[in-house]
């Protein structure tokens, strides 16, 4: 629980924590490394928009059909082998794998043959051999929808199974592939960027099929339609699905608006975005990865305190870090974005569209956090209808204002756009579910955000200070390398003055 300022943690539950955190930055960084080497080679160009497009395609196409999949398997695994045995909650696994490699099939079929057009929904601006490219990308690309609604069922499983580890070095694999596929297709010849890439799929699902077997888990080729287990999580998914879709059409909006604004318009959003990404995918992320099949299962047992803890905890460590490091991201934006992708082909304007895309991305990755957080609370009491109709209403917003906005501020407003509409949707969630349920100790919520906002101020004013007088004597790296650890001392000071520290565990690891 939350008392003063401190956070309350099981030390075996910390411990798993950091693990993750630590394995999520290198593989974040070895991703940054992947996006360093696109730009490096490729820039904001043709290519890099149209091998864009090709991996926005699939995901897309099968991505919601995956968040809805896994969201909804975890809670009723739990609660089938809870009730019905361990046997009948791995053939769910079974069935839920095999019809959906089925149905893959058949969509990654038709998207080929259909290919062309799609191409075109997705990126109106697309002209001549960058059409064609993107279309010839598309094509090699379709199967990896297959792969990935495999690789969702299969880290949920080991997930379940108190195993975070092996899939949080998952982005590993993949982005070696990439890397590698972005040399060679320089090197040889570029249709090898999407074929080595999509390697990159397979090696995910292999890996995780051989750690899913050393957890107890057996293959059976099992296909039952009309499986009343296979029909709940079905029905549970219907709302999760539409709430991600409109999440995916909002996707295809932007990157269709992108292509039409500035040639590597994609790309340059695609840049920001994923060092946006960064900061939520490493403490975010790792946090409801945790946390998910934890509360589901205290939900399953009715454990309200320990639902409680593991909620205010969450919320805690979230605030905790992506607070400061979201304003230090704004602060810092232009100089964070030139010392990673200013170099070869990526050129002065780039850098300046993308740096402003990125610190307009990040005014929202503090309600991001927060409402990550608030949609696995829905998922683990089985409301999956509440996210969905709040979700569709800040889509829609979200569309509007990246159509107006962008005609006034180009990609900025495509960026800033996304960030008003994930604040609304996050403030709107938090109270109707605070309505509910009484998850977290208002009062004491207050205090600690204003003892965060405090030590965040005390943070960029003295890092700037420092930044101004070490960019006279030094080269941007050494200097934004300093400002930071700097900007870390700082903080963990102001935390100890501001007693926000962490002290007694008492949060259960079942």
């Amino acid at each position: 629980m939350l008392e003063n300022g401190m956070l309350f943690m099981n030390k075996s539950l910390k411990n798993i924590t950091l693990i993750v955190i630590i394995i999520t930055i290198i593989s974040k960084g070895l991703g940054f490394i992947r996006e360093m080497v696109l730009s490096y080679f490729y820039g904001a160009s043709m290519v890099s928009d149209a091998f864009l497009i090709a991996l926005t395609i699939p995901s897309v196409v099968t991505g919601f059909v995956i968040t809805g999949l896994s969201t909804s398997y975890i809670p009723i695994f739990f609660e089938i082998n809870e009730k019905h045995g361990r046997d009948n909650a791995l053939y769910l696994t079974n069935n839920i794998i095999n019809v959906y490699v089925v149905i893959s099939s058949v969509v990654c079929a038709i998207c080929l043959v259909f290919a062309e057009p799609i191409v075109k929904l997705f990126a109106l601006g697309f002209q001549g051999e960058g059409y064609y490219l993107a279309v010839k990308f598309s094509r090699i690309l379709m199967a990896s929808m297959i792969f990935t609604g495999m690789i969702a069922v299969f880290n949920a499983f080991l997930q379940i199974k108190n195993n975070f580890v092996v899939p949080a070095l998952m982005g590993l694999p993949l982005n070696i592939f990439y890397i590698v596929a972005i040399y060679f297709s320089v090197k040889v010849n570029v249709i090898l960027l999407p074929l080595i890439s999509l390697f990159g799929f397979l090696a995910q699902v292999l890996i995780l099929m051989f750690f899913m077997r050393r957890n107890g888990y057996k293959h059976n080729w099992i296909m039952n339609f009309r499986d009343k287990s296979l029909i709940r999580v079905k029905d549970m998914m219907i709302p999760t699905v539409a709430s991600a879709s409109f999440t995916q059409i909002n996707i295809v909006v932007d990157k269709t608006l992108a292509s039409g604004i500035a040639v590597g318009g994609i790309s340059i959003l695609n840049y920001a975005g994923r060092v946006n990404s960064f900061i939520i995918g490493i403490f975010v992320t790792s946090i409801t990865t945790i946390m998910y099949p934890k509360i589901s299962k205290a939900v399953i047992n009715n454990e309200h305190e320990d639902i409680k803890s593991i909620v205010e905890n969450s919320l805690f460590f979230v605030l905790l870090i992506v607070v400061p490091a979201s304003a230090g991201g704004i602060f810092y934006s232009k100089e964070i974005i030139d010392v990673l992708f200013n170099r070869g082909a990526f050129d002065l304007s780039a850098l300046n569209m993308t740096a402003l895309s990125f610190a307009y991305y990040l005014i929202g990755s503090i309600s991001q956090g927060i409402r990550e957080i608030i949609l696995r609370i829905f998922y683990s009491r089985k409301n999956t209808k509440t996210p969905m109709k709040i979700s569709f209403w800040g889509i829609l917003i979200n569309i509007v204002l990246s159509v107006l906005l962008s005609k006034i501020m180009g990609l900025g407003g495509i960026a800033i756009a996304t960030s008003i509409s994930t604040i609304a949707i996050t403030f709107v969630m938090v109270i109707v579910l605070y309505r509910e349920f009484k998850f977290v100790n208002l009062k004491t919520m207050v205090v600690i955000v204003m003892k965060i906002a405090i030590s965040t101020m005390v943070m960029i004013c003295i890092s700037s200070y420092g930044f101004e007088n070490l960019i006279m004597f030094q080269n941007k790296y050494i200097s934004l390398m300093v400002t930071i650890f700097l900007a870390v001392i700082v903080y963990f000071v102001m935390m100890f003055i501001c007693e926000i520290r962490f002290r007694k565990l008492v949060i259960k690891n079942k």
